[in-house]
């Protein structure tokens, strides 16, 4: 296919007992690996060391980095054990969006639902560095809060912030 169509790409997923990277074979240049971290932990960022799981897709995002010309993501935009909590996701998202975009991560796309009042500065932010990978994410957050809750802006940073706090923390 790539002999006549040398600009097609194929993605997959790596998923579940797939998801890290081959260590021995080399990838076709026309793949691409959609990283989808379903079994890791969805309540920390891997930057955190408060996390045995979310830590390991740091150098996963890495190796795939390193054997593909483009990486997809697949990040769950929710909470999987309980949709409808709320999880703001404006640690992971900060954290994590930056890293990706850094290691060769070229397409996004996050699972979601409409799950607005559980999720939304987390959506807000992915979005916004979706479009634009140089967003730095506190600015974003900030302009987000100012912007979208007006003169409720700090008390309703205060609560997005606290939810927060208790998944990551």
């Amino acid at each position: 296919v790539t002999k006549k169509y040398p600009d097609v790409l194929f993605g997959f997923i790596a998923y579940v007992q797939y998801t890290r990277p081959p260590v021995r074979e080399k990838l076709h240049p026309n793949l691409v690996p959609e990283i989808a971290p379903i079994s890791y932990c969805r309540a920390h960022s891997f930057v955190q060391t408060n996390c045995p799981s979310r830590p390991l897709i740091r150098p996963i995002v890495e190796g795939w980095g390193r054997q593909a010309r483009s990486v997809s993501y697949y990040n769950y935009m929710f909470h999987l054990a309980e949709v409808t909590v709320p999880y703001p996701m404006i640690k992971q998202m900060s954290d994590e969006l930056p890293f990706l975009y850094a290691h060769g991560l070229n397409f996004w796309q996050p699972e979601t639902m409409p799950n607005f009042e559980s999720a939304l500065p987390g959506l807000v932010l992915a979005n916004r560095l979706a479009w634009d990978t140089q967003h730095q994410p506190a600015a974003v957050l900030d302009e987000f809060f100012t912007k979208f809750y007006g003169a409720a802006a700090a008390a309703m940073r205060r609560y997005w912030q606290l939810f927060d706090d208790a998944w990551t923390t």
